[in-house]
């Protein structure tokens, strides 16, 4: 086998080790000095082939040949907190969601100069729900875990500015998609905590209900998307065959204004409408990684006998 520094190492059966140089030349890995590898028999019977392995040969002229010691097999780097299971690779999450939307409504006149005529702040809180698909790995070989994430959010998270008699304006969040990345360290006992930046698109539905009309168009608007999370994989979910996590995130979200330019129920008037989400997520991962298989044992082989 090769180690780290390039050079072949071989171990006999009496637990020297051997080292190849670059010109072929074998050193004896306890006392430095070259070893001659011609194959040649002592009175022990033992002899050096030039692989390195170690022949002994009975009474009888069989000759056995005994594979070097194995070096412990090849992984890869241990990273704190991350069990090689499934927590490394791709992940399902579920959640809900628990939105706390902020809009600021603008009414301006639709006839130059254009002044502003009115505006609304407004603030709801409605629930909804999620699915995410994520990959975890470990790329600085340390306890540092990165995980790219797309998620789609079904919101449909009202915020208007209701008058006296019912009517209304305002805007409905119906579905949002966010592609980001999370970053952060892990620990023991599965705990990782994390930042989260991406970009989203937000589908919403503008409303101008001046009764007894009532108008309405539909946007989509991108956004801009940070927070941050905590994720814990508790002992009581480690029996379900694949790692279950729970998680409990926050999000804020900044969305381009959107536009209903002279409604139908406000024709002499223009709206424009600046929304911001702040957003609670929690719910479970489970990880869509199968756990390594266990290398296969290796046995001392029997040569044939020499003729």
């Amino acid at each position: 086998m090769n180690e780290p520094g390039g050079r072949t190492v071989t171990t006999d059966l009496q637990g020297t080790t051997y080292y190849q140089n670059a010109n072929g030349q074998w050193i004896n890995g306890t006392t430095g000095q070259p070893v001659d590898t011609t194959p040649e028999s002592g009175p022990t019977g033992r002899v050096h082939d030039a692989t390195g392995r170690t022949a002994t040969t009975d009474i009888n002229g069989t000759t056995f040949f005994w594979r070097p010691r194995p070096c412990p097999p090849t992984t890869a780097v241990s990273t704190p907190g991350i069990s090689p299971n499934g927590q490394v690779g791709f992940n399902l999450g579920i959640y809900g969601i628990k939105t706390t939307g902020h809009v600021k409504s603008i009414e301006t006149s639709a006839l130059p100069p254009f002044p502003v005529t009115n505006e609304f702040d407004d603030t709801r809180d409605p629930l909804g729900v999620g699915v995410s698909i994520g990959y975890k790995f470990a790329p600085f070989a340390n306890n540092i875990v990165v995980s790219p994430f797309v998620s789609f959010d079904y919101l449909n998270a009202a915020v208007n500015h209701t008058f006296p008699g019912g009517s209304f304006l305002g805007t409905t969040a119906n579905v949002a998609g966010t592609a980001g990345l999370k970053i952060g360290p892990q620990f023991g006992e599965g705990v990782w905590v994390y930042g989260i930046a991406g970009a989203s698109v937000l589908n919403e539905t503008l409303k101008v209900n001046f009764i007894p009309v009532s108008s309405s168009t539909d946007a989509t608007v991108p956004g801009g998307t940070v927070g941050a999370g905590v994720a814990w994989q508790p002992s009581f979910l480690k029996g379900f065959g694949l790692p279950v996590s729970l998680f409990a995130e926050y999000q804020h979200t900044w969305w381009q204004d959107a536009h209903f330019n002279t409604p139908a129920a406000s024709p002499f008037f223009n709206y424009n409408f600046r929304r911001e989400d702040d957003v609670v997520k929690f719910g479970f991962t489970v990880s869509l990684s199968a756990p390594p298989l266990a290398p296969a044992p290796t046995y001392p082989v029997k040569a044939p006998a020499l003729k």
